[in-house]
């Protein structure tokens, strides 16, 4: 729960609260947009748009994949989206982006599992992943935007270390490479080959 914050763009009655326990989602408590600070609904009659947003330290991690179960009943009419959510990003915490390959969350009332990849240009950096809702004030209907289980999972490398010595104390040894010669370089603890130089 440590390290969201909360931005409300336009400020209304409705606003994202974080370990609440009306979301009726996994466990007792999730993050949702709430009119009281309390229950799992919003004011229809209140334009507002808010942010729920923290960042991420993918440092040394590519291949990101982000999870999460959410629900979303909002307002949508003749297939165009009032009252939505959204899975954003942002490399700075001030302008968001939508994220790629994803839709508005719109007319959902049954918890959903969400599973998609996240850009490359996401890897190997820290970045703010971010959950927007927006709505206007003519109609809607309950439940508003409500999130559970985020996870976001990478591969982690890790740069090759470059040795300017011997390591002698560690068991290494020091050889001369002779004119036609090829030496391989093992992992003492693997056995793998990790290099081979021919002269």
């Amino acid at each position: 729960i440590d390290g969201w914050k909360v931005n409300d763009y336009v400020v209304g009655n409705n606003s994202w609260i974080v370990g609440g326990t009306n979301g009726n989602m996994n466990g007792s408590k999730s993050a949702y947009v709430s009119n009281d600070s309390s229950s799992h609904q919003y004011d229809n009659g209140s334009t507002s748009n808010t942010i729920l947003y923290k960042e991420v330290d993918a440092t040394q991690f590519d291949s990101l994949f982000l999870s999460l179960y959410y629900i979303c009943k909002g307002e949508k009419n003749t297939g165009i989206p009032y009252d939505y959510g959204k899975i954003v990003y942002s490399l700075d915490s001030i302008t968001f982006h939508q994220l790629n390959g994803t839709a508005d969350l719109v007319d959902s009332t049954n918890m959903t599992y969400l599973w998609t990849s996240l850009p490359y240009f996401l890897w190997n950096r820290k970045f703010y992943i971010g959950f927007y809702w927006e709505n206007d004030n003519a109609a809607g209907n309950d439940p508003p935007f409500a999130i559970d289980d985020i996870t976001i999972t990478g591969r982690r490398w890790m740069p090759s270390m470059i040795h300017t010595t011997v390591d002698t104390a560690g068991g290494y040894d020091e050889k001369p490479l002779g004119p036609l010669q090829t030496v391989d370089f093992y992992d003492k603890v693997t056995g793998n080959i990790l290099a081979t130089i021919q002269d």
